[in-house]
């Protein structure tokens, strides 16, 4: 929930796209260098991008890369991280537009391994044992 100094940025960061005009708007925002969050907390049901997460084969929505790609931007990584008592943003790959046209599952699979890594280094980076409940 945004308070304070972002109260009056609540609705941005808290927006869902749905439909053509917020995928417009969401385009809009990353050409103009702005950021969006997409968190890697839920798999799909579909069959487009398999992968392998914690010995659980799972799928991958190819929406991060697919959105980088159509507002032709660069994929960034990042994984918050506590220490000290800080929430700190741990940046991983990076991916340019020429990995994102030649092969976007390819990307996604390499996030995943990132991600996979991140949290077998630092287990309180992911709710307790969520991956051992995929299926």
């Amino acid at each position: 929930m945004a308070s304070g100094k972002w109260t009056h940025r609540k609705r941005r960061i808290q927006r869902e796209g749905e439909g053509f005009s917020d995928l417009r708007q969401i385009v809009k925002c990353l050409q103009q260098n702005g950021r969006i969050i997409i968190a890697f907390d839920v798999f799909n049901n579909l069959n487009n991008c398999p992968v392998n997460f914690f010995g659980n084969c799972c799928n991958v929505s190819l929406l991060p890369a697919r959105l980088a790609r159509i507002a032709k931007v660069p994929l960034f990584t990042a994984i918050p991280t506590l220490r000290n008592g800080i929430i700190n943003i741990d940046f991983g790959p990076e991916f340019d537009l020429h990995h994102l046209n030649s092969d976007s599952s390819g990307v996604m699979k390499n996030i995943i391994l990132f991600l996979e890594s991140e949290i077998k280094s630092n287990p309180g980076v992911w709710p307790t044992n969520y991956y051992h409940n995929l299926a």
